[in-house]
């Protein structure tokens, strides 16, 4: 689905910026991340789940 898709893209970048983060924690910050995201970005990522 679109979110297991944006949340493996982006748990690279979250771990980067926050080391010895947990799984719980990504999921959190990925979340926010996505709430704030555009319709465009999340189209895309509708789009990538679909294929």
């Amino acid at each position: 689905n679109k979110w297991i898709l944006y949340r493996q893209s982006k748990s690279a970048e979250v771990i980067r910026l926050n080391p010895g983060v947990t799984a719980t924690e990504i999921s959190r910050v990925v979340s926010e991340w996505w709430k704030n995201e555009t319709p465009e970005i999340k189209a895309y990522w509708q789009a990538m789940a679909e294929e």
